[in-house]
């Protein structure tokens, strides 16, 4: 219906932790309806986006992601997870942190975008696998992955505020990060050849 506000992402998580039932990784996805895509694309994505050194294990991650960037790209609506992830349970301990920061940091999100439109999820999946196909090809512990999946982190957090300009950002993001890894990684590779 035109005129029709989007529910907020920060709704969707509160209603969740007011809901009956375990509160498992499968519920929680299923509860964030249509952005249930983009907020496990933060939390798969975020690591990666950090700048520090992570010795190839965010690599786990990224191959998670690109199974969801498919699922977008066949058109799928609801998130498909192997049984054993559904049961995941983020009550407690560190997981009930990562929900905690999420929904701390989308507030903020929430508060300085607003409403502007949405990406099919067909072009948001192909922008996906792009910029993940670009941070999983980064040299290891350079730190050139950040670029491109904090780019994947923002076309995420673009899809969840509904705003069509926090798009650009990430795609900008993604190319700064090919670029770099081309031309910096290049460098780097020349420079420990010349060693030899």
């Amino acid at each position: 219906m035109r005129g029709e506000v989007p529910i907020r992402a920060t709704e969707l998580i509160a209603r969740w932790r007011e809901s009956e039932g375990e509160k498992s990784l499968g519920g929680f996805v299923d509860a964030m309806d249509s952005k249930g895509f983009a907020l496990l694309l933060v939390i798969l994505m975020g690591p990666s986006a950090l700048p520090i050194p992570t010795g190839g294990l965010t690599h786990l991650f990224e191959i998670a992601a690109v199974l969801l960037a498919f699922q977008l790209i066949l058109g799928r609506a609801d998130v498909w997870l192997p049984g054993r992830m559904r049961r995941i349970s983020l009550e407690g301990g560190g997981a009930t942190k990562v929900v905690d920061a999420m929904e701390r940091y989308i507030g903020k999100l929430e508060r300085i975008t607003k409403p502007r439109g949405r990406i099919s999820d067909i072009a948001f999946g192909f922008g996906v696998l792009i910029g993940v196909i670009v941070t999983f090809l980064a040299p290891p512990f350079t730190g050139l992955d950040t670029l491109p999946a904090l780019g994947v982190v923002m076309l995420a957090l673009a899809v969840i505020a509904e705003d069509i300009a926090v798009i650009w950002i990430g795609v900008a993001l993604i190319v700064l990060g090919a670029f770099a890894e081309l031309f910096i990684g290049d460098a780097a590779y020349r420079a420990v050849k010349s060693l030899f």
